[in-house]
């Protein structure tokens, strides 16, 4: 499948002022043709109350990505040989007149080890560079992405066996369907504006250009709130099967979240008698569709009944 749109997105997304301006609101329309009209979330039951209360509730829970199974997810890489760089450079220029310093752009000097290896030089700009007030705002946000966002995973697909097996209780959870045609109000903001696809990678996520922004820039609110999601949007190339998606809110102070109701439930095909009973229940009362998963007899894959 063709995933260049995703690229398109998030360069369409970079370049906007704020997250609500109208380069962005232009980004999340084009990034909404592509909006699945169905997503799908493996749930296990073991945590029971919680998640049975966000079903009677349609409620969602948002999970930090500390707790997640895959150690690398929202990691990222920060070239800061480039950033100092972009810094001594930049400072230097500055003291030179208009005419030296465009002399200076277009000679072919290497000034970052001119600028490093002049002691005056290098400790007078490398103490404005730790100086700078966006500087140590970005170091910190770097480090402590993990703690600044908070996660909702959804999929393209409801017959994945790994899946199943991961997040759903090895099979004895539930797969829960949301259709995403017709939503309203703030259900609506959170699954068009909040809703990002993943992009699958072999390297990390590289915030080094967000970070040189960042510093450069007057106005960083939104680089700043780029840096957290750009990181979240990225996984391992191993990943791909999962067709995902994810809610993502930098900064909130709830857990949880409205949701529609779910369009239909699936009952893993080992789910137990007490747990199916009560949902059957529930999604009668709600005018959910409700299906069970069946193991196919003839190939590695799912059959819904």
């Amino acid at each position: 499948m063709d995933n260049s749109w995703k690229h398109n997105f998030y360069n369409m997304l970079s370049l906007s002022e704020s997250l609500s301006d109208e380069p962005a609101k232009i980004a999340y329309e084009y990034k909404n043709k592509f909006l699945p009209k169905k997503l799908y979330r493996y749930r296990s039951l073991n945590k029971a109350h919680r998640e049975k209360q966000n079903l009677e509730n349609n409620k969602l829970y948002l999970s930090s990505p500390k707790d997640f199974n895959d150690p690398y997810d929202c990691e990222c890489k920060l070239n800061y040989h480039l950033i100092i760089y972009y810094v001594y450079t930049s400072l230097y220029l500055e003291s030179f007149s208009t005419w030296k310093a465009e002399i200076f752009k277009k000679s072919s000097l290497d000034y970052r080890a001119m600028i490093e290896n002049c002691p005056h030089y290098r400790k007078s700009y490398l103490n404005k560079y730790k100086e700078h007030h966006n500087v140590p705002k970005f170091n910190t946000l770097i480090s402590d992405i993990k703690d600044d966002i908070l996660i909702s995973c959804f999929s393209e697909t409801y017959n994945s066996v790994l899946m199943w097996s991961h997040y759903a209780d090895e099979h004895r959870g539930i797969c829960i369907e949301y259709d995403l045609q017709d939503l309203y109000g703030n259900i609506q903001f959170t699954f068009n504006r909040a809703m990002y696809p993943v992009i699958y990678n072999r390297t990390l996520a590289d915030v080094t250009q967000l970070a040189i922004d960042t510093i450069f820039k007057k106005s960083s609110k939104h680089v700043l709130n780029y840096v957290l999601i750009k990181p979240a949007v990225h996984k391992a190339i191993d990943w791909r099967y999962e067709q995902e998606w994810r809610i993502i809110f930098p900064r909130i102070n709830t857990r949880e979240i409205e949701t529609p109701t779910p369009s239909k439930i699936i009952l893993g095909s080992r789910i137990s008698k007490v747990d199916e009973e009560w949902l059957r229940d529930l999604c009668e009362q709600k005018s959910i569709k409700v299906v069970k998963a069946a193991h196919s007899t003839i190939y590695h894959s799912i059959n819904i009944t």
